[in-house]
């Protein structure tokens, strides 16, 4: 059992949602409200497909504390290093949807997460070896990301998929990855997303990056470093850049990918995860594991597409 520790984000979510045209301040609105945070969320992913998932947050003592902590637990993450504080609130996310459940707007409470300052990181880092793979968040600070990157080698950053990855562009390099979607390259770092290879070249080359994830629509998947670009894609289904699927993305990739699975395969159970996800996602009972991924392979026909680079030599 591979041991992934996660640090970031445990969040309540709430989702506003109009169900009526009305005049006036009271609009008639639904609320649905689930556990979230992308460290929170990609914990839960590994936890399901059998891994020691520890999760590296704080929330305060209060009822929405007690409920993430009681949900992680159900869900077989490992709360031990997760940091309650009697004085502070727990993190809380509010969007504001529009009638067709897209969101609008959101507001977002995270400041209990300055109570992972550098000595809670560093005696907290201790306890985990280099064997282990981190998984770190930008709901933290860049000096909190940078304290990370530096104590431990072998650390993914997971950006939120709606926020600027501008502030952290001098600490790209110091990650063993970084995962990014179509948006985060056209309206966040202006690139052209119209030949992907081509940018990825670029981005590899000009930002220092050790390897990278693209979840690239109805280009399905990408993994690069700088010896290759692998591409996953499946004719039949388009991806869905969804809330969910960065976790789920990671999540899976770096499961078979530290099981010394060649990466065009570790990169079609991504992508298949992700796929079965965007299909089941309605169904409350659904809980995707590894058993279901591996039945799912062959029926979406999955294709890699694998092609050289040496972004020393590109120049």
């Amino acid at each position: 059992m591979e041991r992934f520790v996660l640090i970031g984000a445990m969040i309540y979510d709430l989702r506003a949602i109009p169900y009526q045209k009305s005049e006036g301040m009271n609009q008639p609105i639904r609320l649905r409200g689930q556990a979230g945070g992308v460290a929170r969320n990609a914990a839960e992913k590994l936890a399901a497909l059998g891994h020691h998932a520890i999760l590296v947050s704080a929330c305060g003592l209060d009822m929405t504390g007690k409920v993430l902590m009681e949900d992680a637990i159900a869900k077989g993450i490992d709360i031990s290093y997760v940091k309650q504080l009697p004085s502070d609130k727990t993190s809380g996310l509010l969007v504001l949807c529009d009638e067709f459940d897209q969101p609008v707007s959101s507001m977002l409470d995270a400041g209990v997460l300055n109570a992972i300052d550098h000595l809670y990181l560093y005696t907290t880092m201790q306890d985990f070896t280099y064997d282990d793979t981190f998984i770190a968040d930008n709901n933290l600070t860049v000096d909190q990301l940078q304290f990370i990157a530096h104590q431990h080698a072998q650390t993914w950053l997971l950006p939120v998929a709606d926020k600027s990855i501008q502030p952290l562009i001098n600490i790209l390099p110091l990650f063993q990855g970084v995962q990014f979607n179509e948006r985060m390259l056209s309206e966040d770092l202006k690139l052209p997303v119209d030949n992907l290879h081509h940018t990825i070249r670029i981005m590899l080359d000009q930002l220092h990056l050790r390897s990278l994830l693209l979840i690239a629509g109805e280009n399905g998947i990408y993994y690069a470093d700088s010896q290759c670009i692998i591409q996953a894609v499946s004719p039949k289904c388009k991806v869905l850049d969804q809330t969910s699927a960065y976790e789920i993305v990671l999540s899976a990739f770096l499961t078979k990918m530290l099981q010394h699975m060649p990466i065009e395969k570790a990169l079609e159970y991504a992508l298949c995860a992700l796929l079965l996800e965007n299909e089941k996602k309605h169904e409350k009972t659904f809980v995707l594991n590894e058993e279901k991924i591996i039945e799912k392979l062959a029926a979406y026909q999955i294709e890699t597409i694998k092609e050289a680079v040496y972004v020393s030599e590109m120049y």
